[in-house]
Protein backbone atom coordinates (compact mmCIF):
# COMPACT_ATOMS: atom_id res chain seq x y z
CA UNK A 1 0.00 0.00 0.00
CA UNK A 2 1.35 3.41 -0.97
CA UNK A 3 1.62 6.08 1.68
CA UNK A 4 -0.84 8.95 1.72
CA UNK A 5 -2.45 11.34 4.18
CA UNK A 6 -5.62 13.35 3.74
CA UNK A 7 -6.48 16.36 5.84
CA UNK A 8 -9.69 18.28 5.46
CA UNK A 9 -11.06 21.63 6.48
CA UNK A 10 -14.07 23.83 5.91
CA UNK A 11 -13.59 27.47 5.01
CA UNK A 12 -16.57 29.67 4.15
CA UNK A 13 -18.75 26.63 3.33
CA UNK A 14 -16.05 25.21 1.04
CA UNK A 15 -14.55 21.83 1.88
CA UNK A 16 -10.87 21.50 1.09
CA UNK A 17 -9.35 18.01 1.05
CA UNK A 18 -5.55 18.20 1.05
CA UNK A 19 -3.75 15.12 -0.25
CA UNK A 20 -0.17 14.31 0.73
CA UNK A 21 1.77 11.48 -0.86
CA UNK A 22 0.54 9.04 -3.47
CA UNK A 23 -3.09 9.22 -4.60
CA UNK A 24 -4.48 5.71 -4.98
CA UNK A 25 -7.97 4.28 -4.73
CA UNK A 26 -7.57 4.07 -0.93
CA UNK A 27 -7.07 7.83 -0.72
CA UNK A 28 -9.85 8.50 -3.21
CA UNK A 29 -12.31 6.23 -1.42
CA UNK A 30 -11.64 8.02 1.86
CA UNK A 31 -12.72 11.28 0.24
CA UNK A 32 -15.61 9.67 -1.63
CA UNK A 33 -16.98 8.18 1.60
CA UNK A 34 -17.02 11.62 3.27
CA UNK A 35 -18.96 13.38 0.49
CA UNK A 36 -22.53 12.34 1.33
CA UNK A 37 -22.36 13.63 4.91
CA UNK A 38 -20.85 16.93 3.79
CA UNK A 39 -23.43 17.37 1.04
CA UNK A 40 -26.19 16.63 3.57
CA UNK A 41 -24.82 19.52 5.68
CA UNK A 42 -25.28 21.90 2.77
CA UNK A 43 -21.76 21.94 1.37
CA UNK A 44 -21.84 22.63 -2.38
CA UNK A 45 -18.20 23.45 -3.16
CA UNK A 46 -15.47 20.82 -2.87
CA UNK A 47 -11.75 21.32 -3.48
CA UNK A 48 -9.14 18.61 -3.84
CA UNK A 49 -5.76 20.18 -3.10
CA UNK A 50 -2.92 18.14 -4.57
CA UNK A 51 -0.04 20.53 -3.74
CA UNK A 52 1.66 17.80 -1.68
CA UNK A 53 0.71 14.89 -3.94
CA UNK A 54 3.44 13.44 -6.12
CA UNK A 55 1.45 11.07 -8.34
CA UNK A 56 -1.87 9.36 -9.05
CA UNK A 57 -2.29 5.73 -9.98
CA UNK A 58 -4.96 4.50 -12.39
CA UNK A 59 -7.32 3.30 -9.65
CA UNK A 60 -6.99 6.68 -7.92
CA UNK A 61 -7.96 8.43 -11.15
CA UNK A 62 -10.95 6.07 -11.49
CA UNK A 63 -12.17 7.16 -8.05
CA UNK A 64 -11.69 10.82 -9.07
CA UNK A 65 -14.00 10.13 -12.01
CA UNK A 66 -16.57 8.72 -9.55
CA UNK A 67 -16.17 11.75 -7.27
CA UNK A 68 -16.59 14.10 -10.21
CA UNK A 69 -19.71 12.27 -11.37
CA UNK A 70 -21.28 12.46 -7.94
CA UNK A 71 -20.43 16.10 -7.24
CA UNK A 72 -20.77 17.68 -10.67
CA UNK A 73 -23.39 15.55 -12.40
CA UNK A 74 -25.56 14.05 -9.64
CA UNK A 75 -25.56 16.99 -7.19
CA UNK A 76 -24.84 19.84 -9.65
CA UNK A 77 -22.31 21.11 -7.11
CA UNK A 78 -18.81 22.44 -7.74
CA UNK A 79 -15.58 20.42 -7.69
CA UNK A 80 -12.16 21.99 -8.14
CA UNK A 81 -8.68 20.51 -8.36
CA UNK A 82 -5.90 22.73 -7.02
CA UNK A 83 -2.13 22.60 -6.56
CA UNK A 84 -1.47 20.00 -9.26
CA UNK A 85 2.06 19.35 -10.46
CA UNK A 86 2.50 19.02 -14.22
CA UNK A 87 2.26 15.21 -14.27
CA UNK A 88 -0.92 15.15 -12.20
CA UNK A 89 -2.46 17.98 -14.24
CA UNK A 90 -1.72 16.23 -17.54
CA UNK A 91 -3.19 12.99 -16.16
CA UNK A 92 -6.46 14.72 -15.25
CA UNK A 93 -6.48 16.61 -18.55
CA UNK A 94 -6.17 13.33 -20.49
CA UNK A 95 -9.11 11.84 -18.59
CA UNK A 96 -11.28 14.86 -19.33
CA UNK A 97 -11.53 15.92 -15.69
CA UNK A 98 -9.68 19.18 -16.38
CA UNK A 99 -8.89 21.58 -19.18
CA UNK A 100 -6.10 24.12 -19.38
CA UNK A 101 -8.60 26.80 -18.32
CA UNK A 102 -9.59 24.78 -15.22
CA UNK A 103 -6.06 24.96 -13.86
CA UNK A 104 -6.54 28.46 -12.41
CA UNK A 105 -10.34 28.57 -12.20
CA UNK A 106 -10.52 27.83 -8.47
CA UNK A 107 -8.12 30.65 -7.50
CA UNK A 108 -9.93 33.03 -9.83
CA UNK A 109 -13.34 32.22 -8.38
CA UNK A 110 -12.25 32.19 -4.72
CA UNK A 111 -9.21 34.50 -4.48
CA UNK A 112 -9.68 35.17 -0.77
CA UNK A 113 -10.11 31.60 0.41
CA UNK A 114 -8.20 31.20 3.63
CA UNK A 115 -7.90 34.93 4.18
CA UNK A 116 -11.40 35.49 5.55
CA UNK A 117 -11.60 32.93 8.36
CA UNK A 118 -9.41 30.31 9.97
CA UNK A 119 -10.14 26.83 8.65
CA UNK A 120 -12.10 24.40 10.77
CA UNK A 121 -10.46 20.99 10.48
CA UNK A 122 -12.63 17.90 10.68
CA UNK A 123 -12.01 14.18 10.63
CA UNK A 124 -13.06 12.13 7.64
CA UNK A 125 -13.37 8.97 9.71
CA UNK A 126 -13.87 8.67 13.49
Amino acid sequence: MDSYQITSRIVDQIVVFSVRGYFSSDAGNEIYDALDGLHAKGIRVFVLDFADCQMFNSTGVAVLLDISGKVREEWHAELFFDGLNEICFQTLRMTGLMTNADRTLFRQKFPNLGKSAPPKPFKLRP
